[in-house]
């Protein structure tokens, strides 16, 4: 994995750069399934023959700028330092500066959102675990394609794949675990936990193979997809200004007050108004809203003029207008049916059914504090209800998940998990698991320890066996059976290093006379 070996006078004379590590070039780039860079980093060391952790630590760690980043790498480990690598930020500025140098490639940048933090707010833009569409890893796998990991997946918000219209999976179907997208051991296709394959197995199939995609799903992932598919070839990408160019175009074409735009960006006046004076910038989360809603592509909002877009920009018009009749509307019906509220909610009080004041704000048109001025003894009787109602599907849930745990720990069930797996399958929460149930939880925290020492002296014996076996073996051979010759027929050859072990061999040494 060392330097290309190249003369140093051949080098100077011809001006050669040469790279540190192959420079492969990356998958997609250009298109919207670019791959991301952790899976680049992956395929990086898979291509060296090492792991992740040590292309890292030995090499990439070198060229890093941020010394923090580098102590946390070398005291902490990999993980450590994975927030935000496939988006912006610092750390990941860092890391593709690092790789840049060390492949003499100037293209890594688009394989993160950095394109694009010059104009739009895109904190949290990353999701903090692996995405993965089953299907196209098979597929790849099938046609012998190299198996990496897109950008557009590790998206927050992006949930399907657009090729096959799948949900994209979140948890290895082998281990039940979150997969971080950088880690020691990783693969590209496999989770780096278990080892095990994440495409379809014998044991596993893809069981949302029709996901339904709602029309705004299906916007944002076209929306992540044209940005990442357009980042390399924009000549300029547009500075922080451009955003604030955008929000006033859109308010004097429209020509409507910060609350109504505000509406159509999903935020609070406040924040309009901190955009308009520079202080703030939008969102990529905001700017979609706007997007979604005006029907023009968040690439083409970033990078032309909003007087390109008039039939939208009136198509918007006619969707204010229509808002305005219906509040106009509203507060008339409003008007009306105030004289028959009481008898409403006396209904609702009578009814098997039970609503929140929020239901009946919406069915309605009252919000709870009109019904607590008017009528707060009906505000409170409904309340109550409310509560005993809520209260005793709780208790139902509670009692269900309680019995399901009970049923795990009677009948001996996934013995070999953790409390945090089993809660995990169940769908509680660690926290709700020891609040509500904090007695079963510690008989299966106590129950998986018991089988971990019972596992760990089940290997211990397993290993003495065949350290003895082998011992017998070597010596019978006539070949003198040292550690070194050992390790050759044991299952876990460094297990000879260990104290336990090692003084079991030793015994064995002694007793067949070589000490």
């Amino acid at each position: 994995m060392g330097i290309q070996s190249i003369d140093p006078v051949i080098r100077n004379e011809y001006k050669v750069d040469v790279s540190t590590l192959y420079s492969i070039e990356p998958i997609g780039l250009g298109t919207p399934y670019v791959e991301s860079l952790t899976s680049y980093i992956s395929r990086l060391a898979h291509i060296h023959n090492v792991k992740v952790s040590v292309l890292i630590k030995r090499i990439i760690v070198k060229e890093l700028k941020h010394e923090s980043v580098r102590n946390k790498l070398y005291n902490q480990g990999i993980s450590s330092v994975t927030q935000g690598i496939n988006g912006f930020g610092d750390i990941c500025l860092d890391y593709v500066q690092a790789l840049e140098k060390l492949t003499v490639r100037n293209d890594i940048i688009y394989l993160t959102m950095l394109s694009w933090t010059s104009i739009i707010n895109v904190r949290k833009i990353v999701d903090n675990h692996r995405k993965w569409c089953s299907a196209c890893l098979d597929e790849w796998k099938k046609q012998e394609r190299p198996i990496y990991e897109p950008l557009i997946w590790y998206l927050r918000g992006s949930k399907y794949c657009t090729v096959h219209k799948n949900r994209l999976s979140e948890i290895c179907w082998n281990c039940s675990k979150k997969l971080m997208y950088l880690h020691g051991e990783i693969r590209m296709g496999y989770c780096q936990y278990c080892q095990e394959w994440l495409g379809e197995t014998k044991n596993h199939k893809i069981k949302e193979a029709q996901y339904h995609v709602t029309s705004k799903e299906k916007a944002l992932v076209n929306d992540y997809g044209l940005l990442l598919e357009m980042a390399p070839k924009i000549l300029e990408v547009p500075l922080k200004y451009k955003s604030i160019i955008i929000i006033k175009e859109i308010k004097e074409e429209l020509g409507i007050y910060v609350k109504e735009l505000a509406e159509f960006f999903f935020v609070s006046p406040s924040s309009i108004f901190g955009w308009l004076n520079g202080r703030k910038y939008p969102s990529i989360d905001s700017l979609f809203e706007f997007s979604y809603h005006s029907n023009v592509k968040l690439y083409n909002l970033l990078t032309e003029e909003i007087s390109q877009y008039k039939e939208e920009m009136n198509n918007l018009m006619l969707i204010i207008k229509a808002k305005d009749s219906k509040k106009k509307m509203n507060i008339k019906s409003r008007q009306f049916k105030k004289s028959i509220l009481k008898d409403v909610l006396e209904k609702e009080l009578e009814s098997t059914e039970s609503k929140s004041l929020a239901d009946i704000r919406i069915k309605y048109g009252y919000a709870p504090v009109t019904i607590k001025k008017h009528f707060p003894n009906l505000y409170r009787k409904l309340k109550l209800k409310h509560k005993i109602h809520k209260d005793s599907i709780i208790k139902k849930r509670n009692d269900e998940r309680k019995e399901a745990l009970e049923k795990i720990v009677n009948d001996n069930l996934y013995e070999d998990l953790s409390l945090y797996l089993i809660l995990q399958k169940l769908e509680i929460s660690r926290s709700a698991g020891r609040i509500n149930f904090s007695e079963v939880c510690n008989k299966i925290s106590k129950r998986y320890k018991s089988y971990q020492l019972k596992m760990k002296e089940e290997r211990k014996i397993r290993i003495i066996k065949e350290i003895e076996h082998y011992t017998y073996y070597l010596h019978n051979q006539g070949i003198y059976p040292s550690g070194h010759q050992l390790a050759k027929y044991l299952s876990e050859p460094a297990c000879v290093l260990k104290p336990v072990f090692r003084e079991a061999h030793l015994d064995l040494l002694k007793k067949l006379g070589y000490r």
